[in-house]
């Protein structure tokens, strides 16, 4: 089959970027430079003034730049090009290379900067690097023809060689992923053709969605070949193809990015410039959204409870628009080499000993659902059709009875080190429920609440857990992800967000290996609902709720959650109303 658009328009390229340029510490206000706003700033950073101060002069700051490209109101509902977008994010990445792996924030950065070969919306494909692509009737070879026009920020130009260095020696090496690993070699017939061979079928849904998620981010090989990857000073001073530059990161504080004037896909962006801020605390998020100070906050960024009094904010607005098929969980990971956790009966009495309602009741107000499974019902491969734990005490007792841990003298059965990891406030909030919950069937609990260094480190690398609350992100394709939570390739120590239950069953992994090859899309979903009932029936992972993603933005922010994983594109048609 093939896929292909109308050609875009060529862009003019600048060819004065290096990759030699050290990190730039350039101040994003450097536009009023000479003004008050701009010699306030630079006194801020030099006396490290307190939080609040800072909030008020980035304010001003902020305004300072909007007014510089004030047009008419009468005619804002028409996109235009300008203004700072400021952006809140709960936690600061490690680094800015998606296809490394990390937390959300990394791929949110990530996919501002690189560019993938399409991307997928709604379970069809658009050019993107690639102009047009081409799959083999038996599935085993995959062409992609690259857009000419396309230049890497530093004005290299972008070729076929590297979309088969980032396959070779970054997507198949780093990123776990399951599509990735089905590519045996990779030919270039010319700078312009890239072709994806494998022994097997592959899916087509499966390769064209990853190609087309973050996971797929193509990188520059003149700036990574020879050197050490993961160290490589490229992952925080990113040179892509994206429509935005890298500019500047202060650690703990902000990054910046600038507005890519040579990129292919004019007249996109339209945005000057977007600047990530760092704020680790939901009051003071909260504060700056209503000041003005900042624009916009994604993945539930202030508290839930606070978004009643948000919605009288006539300058603000909220929706979980936009993460349909981005879909987020809370889970409870079991380990299964565990004495007590490996067997299948006690995390069945654990599932229906946690009151589930409780929890979406009371910790996320009501915001989301209870879970049924791995894949998010939002999703259109989800299926019902599973085994539920509903809350049932009685039912818990009995299992463990059943399997001989009955209650000591003291009422307790066995003690659990249950690891929190606190990704999300909600995950904290949720433990007392949870830990109450287990108390009254007589499991006793050791909580542990580790920063999120040292939990991606004790989860994912070292196994040193019980149980764990955690969050998982499920796409429209359950091979971009999914799978691996469950597949016992998923295995990878040090990797994160993978099979930390070190779950490993031939049934599943049958199953998993089969909606991999499948090339019929009725034969693939069956394989696909298959994959979740066994997941509900083993559980080796216990899916807690489906929480509600909540974006935070100012009513000036135009095309917000325009597509069902909008947190994780490039915002190329974000516009700002002046």
């Amino acid at each position: 089959m093939e896929s292909s658009s109308r050609a875009v328009r060529p862009a003019r390229f600048s060819t004065t970027p290096s990759t030699s340029t050290p990190v730039s510490f350039w101040h994003p206000f450097r536009a009023v430079r000479g003004s008050r706003v701009a010699r306030i700033i630079r006194q801020l950073r030099r006396r490290h003034v307190k939080l609040k101060r800072e909030w008020a002069t980035l304010a001003v700051a902020t305004a300072a730049i909007a007014a510089s490209t004030i047009h008419d109101r009468a005619a804002a509902q028409e996109p235009r090009r300008g203004g700072t977008l400021v952006e809140l994010v709960i936690s600061e990445p490690a680094h800015l290379v998606s296809p490394f792996g990390g937390s959300s924030t990394v791929h949110e950065a990530s996919s501002k900067v690189f560019d993938t070969l399409l991307f997928e919306r709604d379970g069809n494909y658009e050019p993107r690097l690639a102009e047009r692509w081409t799959v083999a009737p038996d599935g085993k070879s995959f062409t992609f023809h690259l857009n000419r026009t396309v230049r890497w920020h530093d004005g290299k130009p972008f070729t076929a060689a590297d979309v088969a260095f980032s396959l070779q020696e970054i997507w198949k090496k780093f990123g776990g992923n399951v599509a990735f690993s089905r590519i045996a070699r990779v030919e270039t017939p010319d700078p312009h053709t890239v072709i994806f061979h494998a022994d097997e079928p592959v899916a087509p849904q499966l390769l064209l969605s990853t190609v087309g998620s973050y996971q797929g981010a193509v990188l520059p090989k003149h700036v990574y070949e020879g050197t050490d990857y993961r160290s490589n000073r490229a992952n925080r001073a990113p040179i892509g193809t994206g429509p935005f530059r890298f500019k500047e990161w202060l650690p703990g504080q902000y990054l910046v990015f600038e507005r890519n004037a040579d990129y292919y896909r004019q007249p996109f962006p339209y945005l000057d410039r977007v600047i990530v801020r760092v704020e680790r605390n939901a009051a003071t998020r909260s504060a700056a959204l209503e000041s003005g100070a900042a624009h916009l906050a994604v993945r539930s960024p202030v508290s839930l409870r606070d978004l009643p009094r948000i919605a009288q904010i006539p300058s603000l607005a909220y929706s979980s628009v936009g993460s349909e098929h981005a879909g987020w969980h809370q889970l409870m990971e079991f380990n299964t080499q565990r004495e007590i956790t490996k067997n299948r009966a006690v995390r069945q009495a654990i599932a229906y000993a946690i009151d589930k309602k409780k929890l979406l009741d009371v910790v996320f107000v009501g915001r989301g659902k209870v879970a049924t499974g791995p894949i998010p019902s939002s999703i259109p491969t989800y299926t019902a059709d599973v085994a539920t734990y509903p809350f049932d005490p009685k039912k818990a007792e009995t299992l463990l009875d059943r399997e001989g841990y009955t209650r000591n003298a003291d009422g307790s059965r066995f003690t659990l080190n249950f690891v929190i990891g606190a990704y999300f406030e909600t995950g904290l909030q949720s433990v007392e429920i949870i830990r109450q919950n287990l108390a009254d069937i007589g499991i006793k609990t050791n909580i542990h609440t580790p920063d999120i260094a040292a939990f991606t480190r004790r989860v994912y690398k070292d196994y040193d857990f019980d149980i764990t609350i955690s969050n998982s992100v499920a796409f429209s394709e359950p091979g971009t992800g999914t799978f691996a939570w469950l597949w016992s390739k998923g295995i990878v120590p040090g990797v994160p967000f993978r099979n930390a239950s070190r779950y490993s069953n031939p049934e599943m992994d049958e199953v998993i290996e089969a909606a991999l090859r499948e090339q019929d899309r009725n034969k693939r979903l069956a394989l696909i609902h298959q994959f979740q009932k066994i997941a509900a029936r083993d559980l080796p992972i216990l899916y807690l709720i489906e929480m509600d993603q909540i974006n935070v933005y100012n009513k000036r922010v135009r095309n917000v959650g325009n597509n069902p994983r909008w947190y994780y594109t490039s915002w190329e048609d974000v516009w700002l109303e002046q």
